[in-house]
């Protein structure tokens, strides 16, 4: 599977972002293929599958440039991913998402913050989920809201107490923007109150801004007034990667933000084993029974204050045991292993094959054993979709005569067309792959053990057979392949010379679907179109490429006779725009 993923920026020493060269390189394991469109890109060692572009913000370009940079690779690259990841930039999602609608790509969005802009709200419409930290982190009302947590590389950000500086200051350490939605003036006020010289205040950040610039010199005078300079310093940038020795550094880490969404630093420093002190709102789950003890109420330096003269009173060792336990809750549920997994998993990409042979097992069970009946016998429109398969098969293999000793049919389900191939050819020897053990159960009781039919359990793309087969046969299950060109080239590696092949797929019309209103779950998104198909085929070395309609479907009405009317026009005629239009399935035949 190939993703793409649009973030602000990939440089392993940005102070804010340089953690996301982490998530892209977990993405990595998960993924096929990674292309990342960032605004600017600076320093990275990334896996090979990884491919970073630049939208133009780090070559000086007018914004302008980054607007058509992003829209020409969007389009340009719509082969090279299958599924969409936008980091903390819903501006994207506004403005590619109709795109990545019409192309069927799935969207998703990372949002962790307590702002609900209009552009959050657009982006919700059109992107299919939401990624979130907290619930506090995507404060709209949403069916596409996915609480995961948050994602802190736990080896990377792990306690060092040998690092502690050995003297009997207390260090109170802090990390953020230098910005005034982080509130470091009540921690000057709390500092003042407590009184204490034998402490020391270490806030790694810089501003980002104008407005941050001049907060930041309002900030040095009221250190300076207070007599707090040498008590609270600011040291500047700190670097993703020496982020850890910081904060290990520290006996304390305090967070004033106003932000309303879990700020990541604070996890960090959790994972090093540090006490934390925090008013954001958004912590009050993470901490669970210790939120009472660490949190404080926003701009309220006495109560802030006294927390951190609790923490002072501690010895040592109470203070290593309580960090610890916080550590323990970014470990089991906010660690970036966990996060890249739940994030790949509602993507898609660990719905493999077997995820397929369990659905349909318990699709089977579901059914007390009359999955055949439910699928084309119940009404007139399932019974029509039958009658154009049955067809269509007698006609591509059997009457236009086709000769075949032994047959591997992939994915037969209850058995409902290997029944035809064996009443039309009897004397020949068929294999029957599939991956759900309720369906081979129904194609044995519907078919019977009968010496020339062997039913085989297993993956197909994990089945391995010393014969050579004259027909391959597929009826509606080469969509649930991810790996299409595989799946083809294992078919022309197990067909005789000469031998035949014949795959029945669905129609991909996600374009209708979409706007009907209609959701395409996950298990249906795997449908190919008739060209790219074609493509996939003649591309692994087979000749005679033909198409035909399977199943046709008259628009907007249900009417089994007027499906059927669509299909006696054009079932003869290969597959062209117009019949595709109305095509539900079709088949294609193909010779090695």
């Amino acid at each position: 599977m190939k993703l793409l993923i649009i973030t602000q920026k990939v440089d392993k020493n940005d102070q804010l972002l340089g953690f996301f060269i982490d998530w892209i390189i977990s993405f990595a394991q998960k993924f096929d293929k990674i292309t990342v469109l960032c605004l600017e890109k600076g320093e990275f060692i990334l896996p090979e599958n990884v491919k970073v572009i630049s939208l133009g913000k780090d070559k000086k370009l007018p914004k302008l440039f980054w607007i058509f940079n992003f829209y020409k690779y969007i389009y340009t690259l719509k082969g090279d991913y299958d599924t969409v990841f936008v980091h903390m930039n819903p501006r994207y999602v506004v403005y590619g998402g109709w795109f990545w609608r019409l192309m069927n790509k799935k969207v998703s969005l990372w949002y962790a913050h307590g702002h609900v802009s209009l552009t959050l709200k657009c982006a919700t419409f059109l992107t299919d989920i939401v990624f979130t930290s907290t619930p506090e982190g995507f404060r709209l009302k949403s069916e596409k809201k996915i609480v995961t947590g948050q994602g802190i590389d736990i080896n990377f950000f792990k306690p060092n107490h040998q690092s502690l500086i050995p003297n009997h200051q207390l260090r109170i350490v802090s990390v953020g923007r230098i910005s005034p939605s982080k509130d470091y003036e009540t921690l000057i006020r709390a500092i003042k109150l407590i009184g204490n010289k034998n402490i020391l205040v270490e806030i790694a950040g810089e501003p980002a801004v104008k407005n941050d610039s001049e907060y930041f010199s309002e900030l040095k005078i009221k250190i300076e007034k207070e007599n707090l300079t040498g008590v609270i310093n600011f040291i500047g940038l700190v670097t993703n990667r020496e982020l850890p020795r910081f904060l290990q550094s520290g006996d304390v880490f305090v967070n004033m933000s106003h932000t309303g969404s879990l700020d990541k630093a604070i996890l960090e420093a959790m994972a090093c084993g540090l006490p934390v002190l925090t008013c954001n709102e958004a912590l009050k789950g993470v901490l669970g029974s210790y939120a009472s003890e660490l949190m404080y109420p926003k701009e309220d330096e006495g109560k802030l204050a006294e927390g951190l003269r609790r923490l002072i009173m501690m010895s040592t060792e109470e203070r290593e045991k309580l960090g610890l336990a916080l550590r323990e809750i970014v470990v089991k549920e906010h660690n970036l292993e966990s996060l890249i997994d739940k994030i790949s998993r509602s993507l898609g990409v660990t719905t493999g094959n077997k995820d397929f042979g369990d659905i349909y097992n318990r699709r089977v069970r579901q059914d007390e054993g009359q999955y055949e009946q439910q699928r084309w016998f119940k009404n007139p429109i399932a019974r029509a979709g039958y009658d154009m398969t049955a067809w269509t098969i007698g006609h591509h293999l059997i009457e236009r005569g086709l000769k075949f000793k032994n047959c591997l049919e992939v994915g037969p389900g209850p058995g409902t067309w290997t029944k035809i191939l064996l009443k039309n050819n009897p004397e020949a020897d068929y294999e029957l792959v599939d991956i759900s053990s309720e369906m081979l159960n129904l194609a044995k009781q519907n078919i019977g053990e009968i010496p020339n039919v062997k039913y085989i359990l297993n993956d197909f793309m994990e089945f391995n057979s010393d014969k050579k087969y004259d027909l391959f046969f597929s009826s509606r299950a080469i969509e649930y392949f991810k790996d299409k060109e595989g799946t083809i080239k294992k078919v022309y590696d197990l067909i005789k010379p000469g031998g035949v092949g014949l795959i029945i797929t669905k129609t991909p019309h996600y374009f209708k679907a979409r706007i009907r209103g209609r959701k395409i779950s996950d298990i249906h998104s795997g449908q190919i179109g008739p060209s790219d198909m074609r493509k996939i085929i003649i591309g692994s070395g087979f000749r005679d490429v033909e198409i035909y309609p399977a199943t046709t479907t008259f628009p907007l009405l249900r009417s089994s006779f007027l499906n059927k009317l669509i299909f006696y026009i054009s079932r003869s005629l290969r597959l062209n725009p117009v019949s595709e239009s109305f095509s539900e399935s079709y088949i294609i035949k193909f010779t090695k």
